[in-house]
């Protein structure tokens, strides 16, 4: 499913409901209003891409689930929990609540700004190269 709209996006809440959310959009704030934050399940994925995605809450992430960025920035009101993927791709993740990645969870900032409000604990794996710049507490 994409979503393609020339303005900014609000969504209360969001369920994937098993499937694929490719964004088309300038900005898109989502899940505000969702008890118990956002989560992206096993074989559910969110590709943002140029868009500057706005979790106004928690966000969870299964293990078998994804967050695809590309140059599009992705900001994380709450915590993160990370056992899935989730890959920024060229622009900016913000944390500001930091998080953690756990065992399963695979958390690339290649070529990525990394900017943490909190601390972030990795258990998982952390994926960086030189183009990787990492900012916060």
């Amino acid at each position: 499913m994409t979503l393609t709209q020339s303005s900014t996006v609000y969504w209360p809440s969001l369920d994937l409901n098993g499937n694929t959310l490719t964004l088309n959009v300038s900005d898109m704030y989502c899940c505000l209003y969702q008890t118990g934050g956002l989560t992206i399940r096993n074989g559910e994925s969110i590709n943002s891409g140029a868009s500057n995605l706005t979790v106004d809450n928690t966000l969870a992430i299964e293990d078998g689930g994804k967050l695809i960025s590309g140059t599009g920035s992705v900001s994380l009101i709450g915590s993160l929990t990370l056992n899935g993927e989730l890959a920024q791709g060229g622009g900016i993740l913000n944390l500001t609540q930091g998080g953690t990645v756990g065992d399963t969870g695979k958390l690339d900032v290649s070529s990525s700004e990394l900017k943490l409000g909190s601390a972030l604990s990795v258990s998982g794996t952390l994926v960086a190269n030189s183009g990787s710049s990492w900012s916060g507490w």
